[in-house]
């Protein structure tokens, strides 16, 4: 239910190990190719899958104002390095990346063309994808997405737009 106290549409949708089909993965990738003004994600962790990435820069490269916001650090080492490994060649694909600092980002959201939108416990990483039990929801709605695109936004304020240039400096 949206704020405004009308009805939404809203599509809930799993994914396991055990299935066939990787049921969100190949919903977020659908997404991404669908958008048409922008997309914005947010996750603690990216480690995207092949067709993820693929949708990301396809996107971003079609015009798309594609942002991905990501912790500047992250509860592990490890993960941040996985994670900054991606990095390059979505931003030479015109992802705009932002570093967030303002504590441990944990939101896994997605948002565009201020009608879709999604909130769940799936990570954008190839673990979440293919390996565990995880569970999204698509939100067919404009005042919802307006509400999430605006959180987003908020969150901006506490991150650093990581630049091309500088990344390749590290």
């Amino acid at each position: 239910q949206q704020a405004s106290g009308g009805a939404s549409l809203v599509q809930v949708v799993q994914s396991n190990p055990v299935g066939e089909v990787r049921t969100i993965m190949t919903g977020m990738t659908k997404a991404l190719f669908l958008a048409k003004g922008y997309a914005y994600l947010q996750t603690p962790y990216f480690m995207p899958s092949e067709s993820f990435l693929h949708a990301l820069k396809s996107a971003a490269l079609s015009g798309v104002d594609v942002r991905l916001m990501i912790p500047e650090h992250s509860d592990s080492r490890l993960v941040d390095y996985a994670t900054r490994s991606y990095l390059v060649d979505i931003m030479k694909a015109g992802v705009k990346v932002y570093l967030y600092g303002g504590g441990f980002l944990h939101s896994k959201t997605y948002v565009s063309d201020d009608y879709l939108s999604s909130v769940g416990s799936v990570n954008i990483d190839f673990r979440s994808f293919y390996y565990n039990f995880e569970v999204t929801s698509f939100v067919y709605d404009k005042g919802v997405a307006q509400e999430l695109k605006n959180s987003f936004l908020e969150d901006i304020k506490h991150c650093r737009l990581l630049s091309l240039s500088e990344y390749c400096r590290r």
